[in-house]
């Protein structure tokens, strides 16, 4: 698959999350959708400026703080891309053999760590030694670092090699 073919797809299916995706049109779409974000990026920073600030240290020493990086150009582009990107994804999800709803894993772990800390924390930190919540938040850490690193791994799968509940094999996985 080309990129051009690949790009067009992701965009023609722009919120199409039943099907499968093969592993070159996700991974051509990434590409796409990060190249744009970047180049567009240089484009809000010539047009409009870097946020830029100087700060000064104690002993004052000088430092530079880049603070809204993201211009009006490459939001917009971001924000149009979103939903085609998670449609993509939820698909290759589905070419894998795996529910699209996996791709938003490390999302519900940071939720769910997030909650816990919120409202089991307190009561846990009054314990007298602490080591539970210590032990637990550094587990729920553990998994939230792990979590995109497993998405990553399914998304870089290669196709079931025959239909499953999602679909027939798509033309260039078959091929």
């Amino acid at each position: 698959m080309t990129p051009k073919t690949a790009i067009t797809r992701a965009l023609s299916n722009y919120a199409t999350f039943s099907g499968r995706a093969v592993r070159a049109e996700y991974w051509w779409f990434a590409l796409f959708f990060l190249v744009g974000g970047l180049l567009l990026g240089v484009v809000d920073a010539t047009l409009f400026g870097t946020n830029v600030a100087t700060t000064r240290t104690g002993d004052g020493a000088a430092s530079l703080v880049l603070r809204g990086a993201s211009g009006p150009i490459s939001t917009i582009f971001s924000l149009a891309l979103i939903v085609p990107f998670l449609a993509v994804g939820w698909r290759r999800m589905h070419d894998t053999g795996r529910r699209g709803l996996y791709l938003l894993y490390p999302f519900i772990v940071m939720i769910g760590l997030t909650a816990f800390l919120d409202l089991a924390g307190p009561a846990l930190e009054r314990a007298s030694t602490g080591i539970v919540f210590t032990a637990l938040a550094g587990i729920g850490l553990f998994a939230l670092a792990l979590s995109p690193l497993v998405v990553f791994y399914w998304l870089s799968r290669p196709s079931e090699p025959r239909e499953n509940q999602w679909g027939p094999v798509p033309a260039e996985a078959a091929s």
